[in-house]
């Protein structure tokens, strides 16, 4: 999470948000008063009066073949946790394993792992709910909102975003020089890459991960 007292950036993982916080403390002029990495939302956040709070969120199919290929070169605490559980073997770079990969983190949970990190970090009251209820200072309980910036998209979203925050606006049009560091440090992944073929099944409704991160693909419906 980065803290920058009217602005508040939630860093989910696997979204951009190592480029983005460097981004932020970069250019957005503003002193930053909190910073630690996946860190999650607090209330003293979310009923601070005066706050933009945002999270950067990632187009599903996607997220997981990123945390694959991160897992795929020995790296991140997935990989540790899946390994510890007796379960290395689920690493090959084939789509096959890919599906294993999924079943492995998920293992039969209702919710899939990006919505349940994503419920977390951001202090959700229930998945896919970008609002909740804070109190006013003794008044009544009214509800306060974190926005969505798609990864994919993040120059527009961060542009729209940005002309609510007086000062800002200029964000919006430094973004596109620096939006292609967003992945400067992704992974090899023994060089694997999805199909086609498999990234559209998964994306379905009736796929892999229609049901598990469905609240995710319904932020996504949105912008349609």
């Amino acid at each position: 999470m980065l803290d920058l007292g009217r602005v508040v950036y939630v860093d989910a993982q696997k979204t951009g948000s190592t480029f983005l916080t460097e981004f932020l403390v970069r250019y957005a002029g503003l002193p930053v008063l909190f910073q630690r990495k996946h860190s999650p939302l607090t209330a003293e956040i979310w009923e601070r009066p005066d706050v933009t709070v945002f999270m950067t969120i990632r187009e599903p199919a996607a997220y997981y073949e990123s945390l694959f290929r991160f897992g795929l070169d020995g790296m991140g605490n997935i990989a540790a946790a899946l390994r510890a559980r007796g379960l290395a073997h689920v690493y090959e770079p084939d789509e096959q394993h890919f599906r294993a990969f999924i079943g492995a983190v998920n293992d039969g949970r209702r919710w899939g792992l990006m919505t349940r990190r994503l419920t977390t970090i951001a202090s959700l009251e229930r998945p896919g709910q970008l609002t909740r209820r804070v109190s006013t200072g003794g008044g009544p309980r009214r509800r306060r909102r974190i926005h969505a910036v798609r990864m994919e998209h993040m120059a527009t979203d961060l542009a729209n975003l940005a002309e609510q925050w007086e000062g800002f606006s200029r964000l919006g049009a430094l973004i596109p020089t620096a939006e292609p560091s967003i992945n400067r440090n992704a992974s090899s992944g023994r060089g694997f890459r999805l199909s086609d073929a498999a990234r559209a099944e998964l994306r379905s409704s009736d796929g892999p991960l229609g049901d598990l991160e469905r609240p995710v693909f319904d932020l996504y419906a949105r912008w349609s």
